[in-house]
């Protein structure tokens, strides 16, 4: 039970992780990354 909670806790921070850069870098790079990524 306690694993999968934490399991659970750590693709959550993933997510956020993953969110944060590819959100920032977006208006940096219009149409280099989210275009092709898309």
């Amino acid at each position: 039970m306690a694993q999968l909670e934490k399991h659970s806790e750590n693709l959550h921070l993933l997510s956020q992780v993953e969110c944060g850069p590819v959100l920032v870098a977006a208006p940096e790079e219009p149409g280099n990354g989210t275009m092709e990524r898309k």
